[in-house]
């Protein structure tokens, strides 16, 4: 039995909000797909809690799947474009940080090694290069971050609040749309949409491959800013207008 996980793990800012996203395949076929996302965390975070929870959800899959039995030989391949968990995974580096994300990650391994007798390997692929489960895999994690702003990543928070003595998240009330204006409808290469927000800040969306997406803000003074006008944008994918 092979089942591939192609994971990614995004973050709008660094740190900023983040998101993992990750593709399932057992046999080359989809069996579970991850999109989840956190207000505050990093990049290196993202990646290693992407192949984590992929790693746990094979698990999962596996406990409960009933071609599955003892005499089965399971090989897990974790694909990433992340160099840091691959050569942390495979060629032993140093860990110098997130060591609450490296025991998720290797406890997941355990697991699968230990009570299913699977090989789990870990590979580099080259990111943002047209690799096409780990380009699903990138734009489910973007959108986990875009959608998913709200959960804290307590560990990171804490780190943060520890060296600088503050919050790391300040509370900041949310602005909302207040105007909707659609310009240059007839005019395909003019075409955009413009967001106006209670605080001020017009956002405005263009089409792009495959749907639309946010270009620019005329204020960026807050990150919710950016999270409302995403929100709109994921309506509006899919949207004939």
């Amino acid at each position: 039995m092979n089942i591939k996980a192609y994971t990614d793990g995004a973050c709008s800012g660094n740190p900023g909000k983040g998101g993992i996203g990750a593709i399932i395949q057992k046999d080359d076929k989809e069996i579970a797909r991850l999109c989840d996302g956190w207000r505050l965390t990093t990049n290196n975070r993202m990646e290693i809690l992407a192949a984590a929870m992929a790693l746990e959800t094979i698990a999962g899959w596996l406990t409960h799947n009933c071609d599955f039995s003892k005499d089965t030989d399971v090989k897990v391949t974790v694909y990433s474009d992340s160099q840091v968990l691959v050569k942390t995974m495979s060629d032993g580096w140093t860990r110098k940080a997130n060591k609450d994300l490296w025991k998720r990650l290797d406890e997941a391994c355990d697991k699968l090694q230990d009570v299913f007798k699977a090989e789990v390997e870990f590979e580099k692929v080259p990111g943002h290069s047209g690799v096409r489960f780990n380009v699903t895999a990138d734009q489910l994690a973007v959108q986990g971050s875009q959608a998913h702003s709200d959960k804290p990543d307590f560990v990171y928070e804490d780190i943060c609040k520890n060296v600088t003595g503050k919050p790391a998240v300040d509370p900041v009330a949310e602005p909302v749309i207040t105007d909707i204006a659609l310009r240059s409808h007839n005019i395909p290469e003019k075409r955009r949409v413009e967001v106006t927000l209670s605080n001020g800040t017009v956002v405005v969306i263009v089409p792009c491959s495959g749907g639309f997406e946010q270009t620019e803000c005329t204020q960026r003074e807050a990150l919710v800013t950016v999270d409302v006008a995403w929100r709109f944008v994921g309506w509006l994918n899919g949207r004939n207008i």
